[in-house]
């Protein structure tokens, strides 16, 4: 069944109408879609993070590295280090 509603907490309102996505593959042996059990876990870790506020971390990450131009000497900005050197990874693809 790979037929999935998207859903999200950015915005107060749903979505004016319902938005869904399929998943597909043209090679099942090497690249399967997702499993339906491990994309509702995924779901299921969302709204947990999302209701107890530990989502902001990454979203707080993420906004202070577009906005900084330079690390902190003390250390404190590991954690945008970090976000900016694994936004630089190239997937490898065999």
């Amino acid at each position: 069944m790979n037929y999935y509603q998207v859903k999200h907490f950015l915005r107060p309102e749903p979505f004016p109408e319902p938005i869904f996505v399929q998943f597909s593959t043209s090679d099942p042996r090497y690249l399967p879609v997702p499993s339906p059990e491990l994309l509702a876990l995924h779901a299921t870790y969302c709204k947990v993070a999302h209701v107890s506020g530990a989502a902001e971390h990454p979203n707080k990450v993420y906004r202070d590295a577009e906005h900084m131009g330079v690390l902190a000497l003390d250390g404190t900005s590991t954690d945008i280090l970090n976000f900016k050197l694994m936004s630089l990874t190239v997937d490898v693809q065999v």
